[in-house]
């Protein structure tokens, strides 16, 4: 689980309280990539053709400037000029996941940057949301896990957390049904 897996994450719960809203994801690898899923995403929200070019983008940029009910994950940005040229101006939600610390201070308004945990605190807090013994029997296993998969994000962590403790109680509610 990664920042790009979180933000989706994010999204797909946002969906879930906003039913209404419109969802897309955009490469933000390059202007070319990020280009082609905004045209798609235009598109599908404004119901043309796959081969209508003209004005898709400038319709897109123009209608949902005016409207807070879509959300968008751009994922890896590397480029401020994909937020700049593809991505309307104070309207909308957009979550940006990114390497580079230089893009996110001068872009957006709101930032959040998730600095790794410590392994030992990482440990600390996955042991929070599981009260049994799965996490201190299996340190070592538990450790390589928090490195290599979630990365020391807290957020990973809180995630991987909460779906350990969900996978717990449905193991004993079914044992206690059997």
């Amino acid at each position: 689980v990664g920042k790009s897996a979180l933000a989706a994450e994010v999204a797909h719960n946002a969906q879930e309280h906003f039913p209404k809203w419109k969802f897309g994801m955009v490469r933000g690898t390059s202007l070319a990539a990020a280009r082609q899923d905004v045209l798609a995403f235009a598109r599908w929200l404004l119901h043309l053709p796959d081969d209508q070019e003209a004005d898709v983008l400038q319709d897109f940029l123009s209608d949902f400037a005016q409207r807070n009910d879509w959300m968008l994950v751009i994922d890896d940005l590397q480029d401020n000029d994909i937020t700049n040229q593809l991505i309307p101006a104070n309207a909308g939600h957009v979550i940006v996941t990114t390497h580079r610390d230089d893009l996110c201070r001068t872009s957006f308004e709101l930032v959040i940057q998730l600095d790794p945990l410590a392994a030992t605190d990482a440990l600390t807090l996955l042991s929070a949301f599981v009260k049994d013994n799965r996490i201190a029997n299996n340190r070592s296993l538990a450790t390589n896990f928090l490195q290599d998969d979630l990365q020391l994000l807290p957020v990973a962590v809180c995630l991987a957390g909460r779906l350990l403790q969900r996978s717990n109680s449905a193991t004993r509610r079914a044992a206690t049904a059997v």
